[in-house]
C-alpha cells in the first residue's frame, strides 16, 4: 500500500530533479494499475495508443475480403480492381498500404471490438502540500483462452504535458488524440518496419 510519506518523497524528489532510485522503485514495486489501493488514491486520465507493431499487417492486406468488407474497402478508396490485382500480385504499394493505413488507425480507435491496445493512464500522485507530480502507466489487456495483463511503469513527470509529450516523442506509437503530423510520422514508422 502506497503511504503518503512515500507518495511526498516521490513529488519532492520529482519535481525536484532529486528523486532517489531506491525511492522510485518503492513506488514501482508498490504502484499497479491493478491493486484496488492504487485505484482508489489516484485519479487517472487515459490515453489508448496503438504501437508500430498492432498495425494491420500489410502481408495479410492481398486477403482483404477475410477482414473487410466491400463497401468498408470502396469507402477507403480502393477499386475492385486494384483489390483484385493485390490478391493476384500479393504485392501493396506503399501508397496503397498508407491510404488503407489512415483509415485502418480511425477505424481501430472508434470501434477497437477486435483489437484491444494498450492503455496510458497518467495518475497525479499527490503531495500533503498540494504540489503534484504525475505517475505514467501503461496497462493492456490481451491474449487468447483468458485474459493476459501487462502493467508497465513508464516514468514520473512534473506535469500531464511532460508525461504527454514523452509518449508523443516515441515514434513507434500514436495516441488515440492524435494530430494529423502524429499520424503521419506513426505511418512513415510503420511503413519503414
Amino acid at each position: 500500500m502506497l503511504e503518503q510519506k512515500l507518495i511526498d518523497e516521490i513529488v519532492n524528489g520529482t519535481l525536484n530533479n532529486n528523486l532517489l532510485p531506491s525511492t522510485e522503485n518503492s513506488f514501482v514495486e508498490l504502484a499497479s494499475v491493478y491493486e484496488d489501493e492504487f485505484q482508489n488514491v489516484f485519479q487517472e486520465t487515459t490515453y489508448c495508443y496503438l504501437t508500430v507493431f498492432d498495425a494491420f499487417d500489410r502481408s495479410e492486406l492481398p486477403y482483404w475480403d477475410s477482414y473487410f468488407d466491400l463497401d468498408v474497402m470502396e469507402e477507403m478508396g480502393f477499386t475492385e480492381s486494384r483489390m483484385a490485382d493485390w490478391q493476384k500480385t500479393k504485392t501493396i504499394s506503399d501508397d496503397d498500404y498508407r491510404m488503407f493505413l489512415r483509415s485502418w488507425v480511425r477505424v481501430a480507435f472508434e470501434e477497437n471490438t477486435d483489437w484491444r491496445y494498450a492503455i496510458a493512464a497518467l495518475h497525479p500522485l499527490k503531495h500533503s502540500d498540494g504540489n503534484e507530480c504525475i505517475a505514467l502507466l501503461s496497462f493492456s489487456e490481451c491474449g487468447q483462452g483468458g485474459w493476459e495483463f501487462e502493467d508497465v511503469f513508464l516514468g514520473l513527470f512534473k506535469t500531464k504535458s511532460e508525461a504527454i509529450n514523452h509518449l508523443k516523442d516515441d515514434n513507434n506509437l500514436l495516441l488515440d488524440n492524435f494530430e494529423d503530423a502524429d499520424l503521419e510520422r506513426y505511418l512513415n514508422a510503420v511503413i519503414r518496419q
